[in-house]
C-alpha cells in the first residue's frame, strides 16, 4: 500500500495506527487498498473497515503490544469477512452471549452495513430489544476470534425468535460469566467511586446479572452504575454527591477516548432492577448531568451525519443532512438545529428549532442569504409542524424527514411562541 507513504511525511498517532495497519495487509499479502481519510477507515476488497475503536485500545498499548494488538484485531475482521455458512440454531446454541450495546451504536453498524452494499431497511441490522436507557440488548456469537452480533437476518435463518435467542445466550451467560470484582480508585478522585474491567468484553453484560453486584455501605444509597465503553463500569451510592460528580467528569472524557462506546447515563440497582437515575436533589449536579446527555447525543449524531451523507451520497440522493449544536449559557445546555426552507432535509432532534427563511438565487438554485429566521423551542413548535416532519426508520437517535417548510400562517403562530431574528442580506453576484 505504497499510496499510504506517500500520503503520510510524519505519522502522527492516528496515521501511524494506519500505517501499521497497512503493512500487517501487505505482510499477509493483502494489497491494492486504500484509506478514507474523512471516515478513517480502510478498505479490504469489498469492505470498508473503520479504525477509531481500534485506535482508541491501541494508543494505550507499548510499542510490542500494538503490534500484537493489531494481528488480534485483523485477525478477527478478516475472519469476519469471509463468506461462510451460519449453520443451524443448533450447531451455535452453545455459543450464544447475550450483549448490552448502545441503541446508537447499533443504528451506526446498520448505516456502515448499507453503506457497503446491504439492502435497504433492517433485514442488516444487529437484532435488539430495549433494556435501560439507551441500552439495549443483543446476541452475539463467540467465536474464537471475536464476538459477532445476530442480525435480523440470521435470527431468520436460524428460524428462532429475538426472545428465545436471548434466553438461551443468558443460560449460557450464567453458567461462565466471569467474577464482577469492583476496585476503589484513588488518584485523585472521592472515596467512594469504584471501577472494574473484570470482565473484559462482557464487562456490560454483566449488568444482565444484577445479583452478582457487590453490596454497599448502607450509608453509600444504592449503587449507580456507568458504562461509557463495553469493557469499562464504575459505580457509586446514591448519596455520594461528589462521588456522582466525578463519574460525570470520566463520562464526558470518555467520549472521545473509550473504545466501544456505550453510554454515559448513570443506572440505579434497586430491588434487583435498573432504572434511569437523574441527581435531582442537587440543581447544579443535575443540570451537569444534564449537560452530559446533551453532549453524548451530539457526538451520536455527529457520527450518524458522517455515515448519513456517505450513504446518500452512494445513493445520489440530495438530502441536507442537519447539524446537532450546542449552545452553553453557565450551568445551563442547550440543543439546536437549523431547518432551511429550501432544502430536502433530516433533522435531528433538539431544544430548539431556528427556522431559516432563505433567499435563493433562482439561476442557480443556491442560497445566497436569508430574510430571518425563527427560534423556537421543538415542544413548542411540534404542534404546528408534526404534520411536515416523517420519523426516518431505523435511526436513533430519531431524525425527521422534512420536504417542505411552514406556510406564512404556521411561521406567524411559531414566530408568537419564540424570537425572531433578522436575516442576512444576499451576497452579491461575483
Amino acid at each position: 500500500m505504497s499510496f499510504l507513504s506517500r500520503l503520510f511525511k510524519r505519522f502522527p498517532p492516528r496515521e501511524q495506527l494506519v500505517v501499521d495497519v497497512a503493512n500487517e495487509l501487505k505482510r499477509r499479502g493483502l494489497t491494492g487498498g486504500s484509506y478514507d481519510h474523512q471516515g478513517y477507515a480502510i478498505t479490504v476488497g469489498s469492505a470498508t473497515i473503520g479504525l477509531n475503536n481500534l485506535f482508541l485500545e491501541w494508543r494505550l498499548l507499548g510499542r510490542r503490544d500494538k503490534a500484537s494488538l493489531v494481528k488480534r484485531w485483523l485477525d478477527a475482521t478478516l475472519d469476519g469477512l469471509k463468506p461462510s455458512p451460519l449453520g443451524s440454531y443448533g450447531q451455535v446454541a452453545e455459543k450464544l452471549v447475550p450483549l448490552v450495546r448502545s441503541r446508537p451504536d447499533i443504528c451506526l453498524k446498520l448505516l456502515n452495513n448499507q453503506s457497503v452494499g446491504a439492502p435497504a431497511g433492517n433485514s442488516a441490522e444487529t437484532a435488539w430489544a430495549p433494556f435501560v436507557g439507551d441500552l439495549v440488548t443483543a446476541v452475539g456469537i463467540d467465536d474464537k476470534n471475536g464476538i459477532a452480533s445476530v442480525l435480523r437476518a440470521n435470527l431468520d435463518h436460524l428460524g428462532v425468535g429475538l426472545d428465545a435467542a436471548f434466553q438461551r445466550a443468558l443460560d449460557n451467560f450464567r453458567k461462565q460469566a466471569p467474577r464482577l470484582v469492583f476496585v476503589e480508585i484513588g488518584q485523585g478522585l472521592p472515596r467512594g467511586v469504584f471501577h472494574s474491567e473484570s470482565a473484559s468484553d462482557y464487562q456490560s453484560s454483566m449488568l444482565l446479572l444484577p445479583d452478582r453486584f457487590p453490596h454497599l455501605p448502607e450509608e453509600s444509597g444504592d449503587p449507580i452504575v456507568s458504562v461509557p465503553g463495553r469493557n469499562s463500569m464504575w459505580m457509586t451510592g446514591s448519596r455520594n454527591e461528589a462521588a456522582i460528580s466525578a463519574l460525570l467528569d470520566i463520562g464526558e472524557k470518555s467520549l472521545n477516548s473509550v473504545h466501544h462506546r456505550c453510554s454515559t447515563e448513570l443506572l440505579r440497582l434497586q430491588t434487583g432492577t435498573w432504572t434511569p437515575f437523574v441527581p435531582d436533589s442537587n440543581e447544579h449536579l443535575r443540570n451537569k448531568y444534564q449537560a452530559l446527555l446533551k453532549k453524548q447525543e451530539a457526538v451520536n449524531y455527529g457520527q450518524q451525519t458522517a455515515l448519513l451523507n456517505k450513504l446518500l451520497q452512494m445513493r445520489g440522493e440530495d438530502i441536507y443532512v442537519g447539524q446537532s449544536n450546542l449552545l452553553v449559557n453557565g450551568d445551563h445546555t442547550k440543543s439546536w438545529t437549523a431547518w432551511a426552507s429550501h432544502a430536502d432535509s433530516m433533522l435531528p432532534r433538539a431544544d430548539f428549532i431556528v427556522l431559516v427563511e432563505q433567499i435563493v438565487d433562482p439561476s442557480s438554485g443556491r442560497a445566497t442569504g436569508s430574510r430571518g429566521s425563527i427560534e423556537v423551542a421543538w415542544n413548542e413548535a411540534f404542534p404546528f409542524v408534526h404534520d411536515l416532519m416523517e420519523e426516518v426508520a431505523d435511526i436513533y437517535p430519531p431524525r425527521y424527514r422534512v420536504r417542505r417548510f411552514p406556510d406564512g400562517a404556521t411561521l406567524s403562530q411559531l414566530e408568537r411562541r419564540g424570537i425572531r431574528h433578522p436575516g442576512k442580506p444576499s451576497k452579491p453576484a461575483s
